[in-house]
């Protein structure tokens, strides 16, 4: 190497990791803003307003509740309002889905029902009141109608067993969030009811001597427990069969079972905490050493699939049905707990998943090899987004989206492959430099692209016009980040034209930014994106820029919005 050359290369280093330190700080303040708009959802959600005025409520409770007049402004110890006649008498009780249920989500948010509970308890009527995902997709499931005909006429603790069809066309996410909110809702308000007494780490000492705390996992149809000894070290696990085994009943009635694994999930033992049956045919059963041997040492699979005639399993002497019944108790809490296992680290995954996976493989190999440069393959690759991402399957990034990931989470086990294209939209840029979605995984963006150069007159932009109108989509950017903060009733759908690909869902608003955008790609390619979009100006942001090594205007707002987002939590 020359000494000019090494003089260059050395020079290289200290602008590249200006660069970089940039580019972290920059992150960092993405970061910020995420982390506050997340915190203050969750305030929100979590201060038990009522989410509509009381005047409204009731207008709604009469369509399932005629006599309705009146709510009472405290729920009850389940979180439930009275529903109340003209004399003060309770007629029925409404409840909502939020906060309780908020960490089910659709593809952008949690939703928000209201269930209306006769006197009976049973579910006289449903109406989904809001959702993180759009407006669109919530009239699309108002107007179905389909949750009134899987939830109406159910008891609250018959929600859990109702099956599930597969959704509502155009918003089937939205619906299953709603459906297992509700379900979620319910169940969870008679967990514990029949059985009430909170396991207590002494009562696994016979079969974990070092047993010294418990810690919870969330489960809704069986209770479970780690094990742990004074070092945090795991012992095994402890499971309560209640309440997917409160419908097992012996000679009189359910009882509570507790299951001990190793941390294997290989069974030590198990008990009878409490019951409804007699005393002399539980105790017969309780100090009877051999019946419990024949499920000792099974796995939790090998239980899960007991066969107990198969096995040749017979009850205890003078205990038969409460023996059996506990016999057919442990199958029951084992398979309620491997199916809990399951749902817990499954996806949903089906035949669209797998194309719309292979779509985002080929806009990946696209953008990041040689092929970006062959014609063939990058119009290929345009159409299918057009048609496959946007029209077919509408699986794109948004506003809407984006925001609904930062207050609630990602539904990364409901929609994997939106997450999955969401991920790599922020950590390609942030890694590589490229803005990969915008290019080659947008719908609209490839929509744009096919335009390119259709008619002969082109627009040419005057500089100072064309710096100008580049800041609109941060300007936007700055205007959402407001209106969440104050609260402000802001459509984000009608902001973007990316909603308009669910033609039949779509409003008015979003509809008119499409054909603007149409026309304007016509006459200044990706005139859109270069002045409209504030969802690319999210992803353009955490782009890593080699020679953005210096503070910019774009820098100072950034600053301002952490600051509002993180003042506002205090006030």
């Amino acid at each position: 190497m020359t000494p000019c050359a090494a003089k260059r290369q050395r020079g290289k280093w200290p602008g590249r990791l200006r660069a970089w330190l940039w580019h972290g700080f920059r992150l960092a303040l993405f970061v910020a803003v995420c982390v506050a708009l997340h915190l203050q959802h969750q305030a929100r959600l979590n201060s038990g307003r009522l989410p509509l005025p009381p005047e409204e409520t009731v207008r709604l409770v009469r369509r399932f509740v005629p006599e309705a007049v009146r709510l009472e402004s405290r729920p009850d110890a389940r979180g439930r309002y009275p529903v109340l006649d003209a004399q003060g008498r309770t007629l029925a009780w409404v409840l909502f889905t939020l906060p309780q249920s908020r960490h089910v989500v659709g593809f952008a948010g949690p939703a928000n029902v209201m269930v209306v509970l006769d006197a009976q308890e049973r579910i006289a009527g449903v109406q989904l009141l809001s959702s993180g995902d759009t407006p669109e997709h919530v009239r699309q499931v108002q107007q179905s109608g389909a949750l009134a005909r899987v939830l109406v006429g159910r008891r609250a603790d018959q929600v859990e067993q109702v099956p599930v069809p597969d959704g509502v066309s155009g918003a089937t996410l939205t619906f299953l969030a709603a459906v297992e909110s509700v379900r979620y809702r319910l169940t969870g308000r008679h967990q514990g009811l029949r059985f009430p007494s909170p396991l207590q780490v002494e009562e696994l000492r016979d079969l974990l001597p070092s047993a010294h705390r418990l810690e919870k996992l969330p489960g809704r149809q069986v209770q479970r427990y780690r094990v742990l000894d004074r070092r945090g070290k795991l012992l095994g696990w402890a499971v309560r069969g209640s309440p997917a085994t409160d419908r097992v009943v012996g000679y009189q009635g359910p009882n509570d079972l507790l299951l001990v694994f190793d941390p294997g999930w290989r069974l030590l033992g198990f008990k009878l905490r409490q019951w409804f049956d007699n005393q002399p045919y539980v105790d017969y059963v309780r100090q009877d050493p051999d019946f419990q041997r024949l499920f000792q040492g099974r796995t939790l699979d090998q239980l899960a699939r007991l066969d107990l005639e198969e096995a040749e399993i017979e009850g205890v002497s003078g205990a038969t049905m409460t023996s059996m019944a506990v016999a057919q108790g442990l199958v029951v809490a084992a398979e309620a707990l491997r199916r809990e296992q399951r749902q817990g680290t499954s996806l949903r995954w089906s035949a669209q998943s797998g194309m719309t996976a292979a779509v985002i493989l080929a806009a990946v190999l696209v953008g990041y090899t040689p092929l970006r440069r062959k014609r063939w393959a990058t119009r290929t690759l345009q159409l299918l987004v057009l048609g496959y991402l946007g029209f077919y399957a509408a699986e794109m990034l948004s506003l809407v989206v984006l925001v609904g990931w930062v207050q609630n989470g990602v539904p990364w086990r409901l929609g994997p492959t939106l997450a999955g294209m969401g991920a790599l939209a922020l950590l390609l840029p942030a890694l590589t430099g490229r803005n990969w979605y915008c290019h080659h995984a947008c719908p609209f963006g490839a929509w744009q692209m096919l335009l390119r150069r259709r008619v002969p007159w082109q627009l040419s932009v005057p500089r100072r016009w064309e710096q100008r109108l580049r800041r609109v989509p941060g300007m936007l950017v700055m205007l959402v980040v407001g209106a969440l903060v104050l609260e402000l009733p802001l459509e984000l759908a009608q902001l973007e034209p990316f909603h308009a690909f669910l033609w039949r869902l779509a409003g008015w608003g979003t509809l008119s930014v499409f054909l603007l955008g149409t026309l304007a790609a016509l006459v200044r390619p990706l005139a859109y994106c270069r002045y409209g979009c504030p969802t690319g100006r999210v992803l353009q942001w955490v782009r890593f820029q080699r020679h953005a090594a210096r503070p910019t205007w774009s820098d100072a707002g950034a600053l301002l919005l952490v600051a509002v987002s993180w003042v506002s939590l205090w006030f």
